[in-house]
């Protein structure tokens, strides 16, 4: 006879080690997923848009500032030490940002808002109080500087990671706040320093900067979990050969970009006969055409491709740039029949 074999005793499963079992790797590195692009992420839309009025709005604003300074409160200095200071502040967007990037990726996002904003509010209250060049420079290059490097950054980085379909579109979106910046900030100033004084034109600029800035603290938020430390900067990006490209595109780009905006409000005054008032108009007339170049390009963008967008963009730049001479020797020719 064969033996029955014994049934062997069963083991209860281990309801922990089937868990355990089951789980999976996270990868830390992956950004959430936008959510539907409704109310709540257009709000950060909304915190982007007041990021971008108090930073490049602002510094797109510094026009109004230099020709001040030039003519009035800084005329013993030359103009090219007081463009130093529109200057510095933009310098320190970009290099702040080098280090406010690794911090946002940590988690620190509201860290970089209330910092920035203070430093930001607080310089420009300080430049209010202020009669010499090295006091200006310390409180309107420096701190704001300082500042607007911490409020740069969190603008498009929440942005990109709350929208999908319609992510370029909602960055247009949002940088219309430098546009709708210098035009506020320049008619507030040239409208109330000659009634009131430099003291309380720049105050008044400061209360709107201060009461501003409270939208981006309390409602902007990340979509995406804090990142481990990283290095300042990542040495694999300068063996990227298209990236190397595109971004010496841009430096060259903003490079040239603040001379109008600094300068055309001297330059109308200095070379026609436009009235100071007018001249004063200039910068704000800029800055409102420059509205539909942030939101059409933006629609586009997110059908055809940001660059392909961009380049088109770019060589329209170019023909008008070189266009000017011509209108200027038209003009000329006109105004002296």
């Amino acid at each position: 006879m064969t033996a029955m074999a014994e049934p062997k005793p069963t083991v209860a499963a281990d309801p922990d080690s089937e868990r355990i079992d089951d789980l999976q790797p996270i990868n830390i590195d992956a950004v959430a997923s936008p959510p539907t692009e409704g109310l709540v992420v257009w709000i950060q839309v909304l915190g982007a848009f007041v990021l971008n009025l108090n930073t490049w709005g602002l510094m797109n604003s510094y026009g109004a500032f230099q020709t001040f300074y030039q003519l009035d409160m800084l005329r013993n200095s030359t103009s090219s030490s007081i463009a130093w200071i529109g200057s510095t502040q933009a310098f320190f967007l970009f290099l702040v940002s080098v280090a406010a990037g690794p911090l946002f990726d940590a988690g620190y996002l509201r860290p970089l808002l209330v910092v920035g904003s203070l430093l930001l509010v607080v310089g420009t209250f300080l430049t209010s109080i202020t009669s010499a060049y090295w006091q200006v420079f310390l409180t309107q290059a420096l701190m704001t500087g300082l500042g607007f490097g911490c409020l740069y950054l969190p603008a498009p980085a929440v942005v990109s990671q709350h929208f999908n379909v319609s992510t370029a579109l909602a960055m247009g979106a949002s940088s219309t706040g430098s546009a709708i910046g210098g035009i506020v900030y320049p008619i507030v100033f040239n409208q109330l320093q000659p009634q009131v004084g430099f003291g309380w034109a720049t105050r008044s600029l400061g209360f709107i900067l201060l009461a501003t800035s409270l939208v981006p603290v309390f409602l902007m938020k990340a979509n995406a979990p804090p990142r481990p430390a990283r290095s300042l900067v990542d040495r694999s990006a300068f063996r990227d050969a298209p990236f190397l490209v595109f971004s010496l595109g841009l430096f060259f780009g903003v490079m040239g970009f603040y001379i109008v905006l600094n300068y055309v409000q001297l330059l109308a005054m200095a070379r026609t006969n436009t009235s100071p008032s007018l001249a004063g108009y200039l910068l704000v007339i800029i800055n409102a055409a420059s509205l539909p170049g942030r939101l059409v390009p933006g629609y586009y963008a997110d059908r055809v491709g940001s660059i392909n967008v961009q380049i088109s963009v770019v060589l329209a730049s170019v023909v008008l740039t070189f266009s000017l001479p011509l209108l200027w020797s038209f003009s000329a020719r006109y105004t002296a029949l």
